[in-house]
């Protein structure tokens, strides 16, 4: 069974310690083809959050059908069924944030409110505690409302934005899922390394994509949790993710960088920390804007 998110394969020891019949095999299938779970080792579930930029097109979607019940699409193509609060005869769509299993997700719990102010023009008005929008997330919002305006806000959003320093709370998300960060989706993960013989430790959805479609290697991602992926491979490692949180984790200030030189010392300098760390790298790549720098 493989994952329908990460792409990544199940072993089967994982899938037999929960399914003693045929019958039982099916029901996991149907769950984790859903994306909303990860299965884990010990046959438990962490569940997956949704994105804000799904919170968000699950409101313009009751808007634009007037139901308080709604199947959203999200970027990689899973349904997802979610339910929506109608007020003002149904002119007024309140969802909620779910977060799933993650233990720090600022949004948590948070409401996003869609207003119809409109009826002839496909568009959405950024309104009260929203900071930005996505490209992916304005394309999933485009593809789940009707010919309507809508204007987009989160009461909460400035509030909760100012906890982590930033005016307003940003609609978001590649997948339209959030992994469920937290210690024990760190040990699924290291376990499932562990079963490939090459394994790029990606730190975002843009390292995975670009490890995805450009190496043989199986992508996983870690997020912040490098030393940990790095650690736990038994075969063959590449280091793959955005210069940014790279190069925190390595101590190397990389956003001055222009020129191809700088990068490439920058990289070589991540390297040689990463294997220190992993037992057989091979890698590193960083995704600047304007193209991949790589060492090994």
């Amino acid at each position: 069974m493989i994952d329908p998110i990460e792409r990544y394969e199940y072993p089967e020891e994982w899938i037999e310690r929960i399914c003693p019949n045929i019958l039982d095999r099916k029901e996991l299938s149907d769950k984790i083809s859903s994306g909303c779970y990860i299965l884990c080792p010990d046959g438990s579930f962490l569940r997956r959050g949704i994105t804000t930029g799904t919170t968000a097109s699950a409101a313009v979607r009751a808007l634009s059908e007037r139901l308080e019940s709604v199947s959203v699409e999200t970027p990689v193509g899973i349904n997802v069924d979610l339910k929506v609060r109608l007020k003002d005869e149904g002119n007024i769509a309140i969802s909620k944030k779910f977060s799933g299993d993650h233990s720090f997700d600022i949004t948590r719990g948070m409401e996003i409110v869609a207003k119809k102010v409109g009826d002839r023009d496909k568009k959405i008005i950024l309104g009260e505690g929203v900071r930005s929008v996505s490209r992916s997330a304005m394309d999933q919002m485009m593809k789940n409302m009707g010919n309507i305006t809508v204007k987009i806000e989160m009461p909460e959003g400035n509030e909760r934005g100012r906890k982590i320093g930033r005016d307003g709370i940003s609609i978001l998300g590649t997948t339209g899922f959030v992994e469920p960060w937290c210690d024990k989706l760190v040990y699924v993960k290291r376990e499932l390394s562990k079963n490939y013989r090459k394994v790029a430790i990606t730190t975002g959805r843009k390292g995975w994509r670009w490890a995805y479609d450009n190496t043989n290697f199986q992508p996983l991602v870690f997020g912040i949790h490098i030393d940990e992926g790095l650690s736990s491979c038994k075969g063959e490692v590449s280091l793959i993710g955005m210069p940014s949180l790279i190069g925190r984790w390595a101590g190397i200030d990389i956003k001055d960088k222009k020129r191809g030189e700088e990068r490439e010392d920058a990289v070589k300098e991540i390297y040689e920390k990463a294997s220190k760390i992993a037992k057989d790298l091979v890698s590193v790549s960083l995704i600047f804007k304007d193209g991949v720098v790589s060492y090994g």
